[in-house]
């Protein structure tokens, strides 16, 4: 009778179901690569049957840990290694929590291993973050293009090569980057933030087109240090404007003029003087909408001529362009590349050596601070975007304080 009741609980048993599934990471001891290595495999334990899923690491038996986070110790790279092991199990485990209770009663360990990998196949079908981040570079320019390309470079070598999906990369796994540029690479502070701002860039456009609803920038920060402030000295900047130059130094006067010309306009960049075109300037007055954020759709800054800037535009008229300078090169990179070389040409003639373009931007901004002029009307006579609600929606700016800012600047400088 007891034997019976024994065999009877034994059927009994068989019929119900373990819906407590383990999933862990485990060392397949008994097979060994010509190494000496064995695979470290994924165990899904479920309704008294198990599967397996191979995650391509192989260690030494010494080397396994098998403790949850640290799985491998005292091997090259093995922090990286806990980390992707550790990122792989909460994948699956997320995946499989979404199944139903009453699938899963029916399913076995193999069954759950099909489902995980079939989830990693649709993924497959989906561009990695390198072939998308590759697609999407056309729609930057210059130097912009040239950080977006360098990013995903970078990127690409840390991967080593392999496939790496947007759901792959979650916050730890850029915590992960961050400490090998910064370790490994040497990349300051401020350099991996634009690094990844660009990756950042390329998470959200995915997510705009339905390629990934993963976003790892809630829990990662990015970090950066303050920028430093530049201000040519007023003294030089004097000297700068005053500066004669031989009929053979046509370049450097070029480069001067272009100076003095962004300094005139309120510290307007290049890339826009380069840009404009006759219908630009209207009743003395230059109206455009900046190239650096042209794609979020600000309104137009609007800048009136000073006598200064008027004799400039006297001496570089364009015939389609506002300037000359778009029908002189072929190109904008090739344009400031140029003029880059020979501003650096102008140090020794003022005592400053660390002039650059930058400096006409940052110094009128600067100098329109010791005037008394407004932190609001100078950002806006740079061509900031308003960040407020009543900035954007409400508030009609008066361009007329940005001309009166400019005049105090000049004067200040010159008089």
């Amino acid at each position: 009778m007891q034997a019976l009741r024994n065999k009877d609980f034994l059927v009994e048993k068989k019929k119900i179901p373990l819906l407590f599934m383990k999933i862990n990471i485990t060392l397949s001891r008994g097979k060994k690569n010509q190494n000496g290595e064995s695979p470290i495999r994924v165990h899904i334990s479920h309704n008294y049957t198990d599967a397996y899923i191979p995650t391509g690491i192989y260690v030494k038996e010494n080397d396994f840990a098998g403790k949850d986070g640290k799985y491998v110790k005292n091997i090259t790279d093995f922090d990286n290694i806990n980390l992707q092991l550790s990122e792989l199990l909460v994948e699956y485990r997320k995946k499989t929590g979404t199944l139903q209770s009453q699938h899963l009663a029916k399913m076995t360990a193999t069954d759950i291993k099909k489902f995980l990998l079939s989830a990693q196949q649709a993924l497959s079908d989906k561009p990695t973050y390198v072939e998308y981040a590759r697609s999407r570079e056309s729609s930057y320019k210059g130097t912009s293009l040239k950080l977006m390309i360098r990013t995903t470079d970078m990127l690409e070598q840390f991967f080593e090569g392999k496939p790496m999906f947007f759901e792959d990369i979650t916050a730890g796994k850029l915590r992960n980057i961050d400490d090998y540029w910064s370790d490994v690479k040497g990349l300051s502070l401020n350099s991996r933030a634009i690094f990844f701002r660009n990756i950042r860039a390329i998470f959200n456009r995915a997510i705009d087109d339905g390629i990934t609803t993963n976003y790892p920038f809630r829990k990662f920060k990015i970090k950066s240090t303050a920028k430093k402030k530049h201000e040519l000295p007023v003294e030089s900047l004097r000297k700068l404007a005053q500066l004669t130059f031989a009929p053979t130094e046509n370049f450097r006067e070029l480069a001067r003029d272009l100076f003095m010309l962004s300094f005139y306009l309120c510290g307007a960049n290049l890339k826009d003087i380069y840009n404009w075109k006759k219908n630009d300037y209207k009743n003395g007055k230059i109206c455009f909408i900046r190239a650096k954020i042209k794609r979020f759709e600000p309104e137009k800054v609007e800048i009136a001529l000073q006598p200064e800037a008027k004799a400039l535009l006297d001496k570089y008229s364009g015939k389609d362009y506002l300037f000359s300078f778009a029908e002189s090169y072929p190109n904008y990179e090739t344009f400031i590349g140029n003029i880059d070389k020979r501003i650096r040409l102008l140090r020794k003639d003022i005592d400053f050596d660390e002039l650059t373009l930058y400096y006409a931007r940052y110094s009128w901004a600067t100098i329109a601070y010791k005037c008394g002029v407004d932190e609001k009307t100078i950002s806006k006579s740079l061509g900031h975007q308003d960040t407020t609600v009543a900035g954007k929606f409400y508030i009609l700016y008066d361009w007329s304080l940005t001309d009166k800012a400019n005049r105090k600047v000049i004067d200040y400088v010159f008089k």
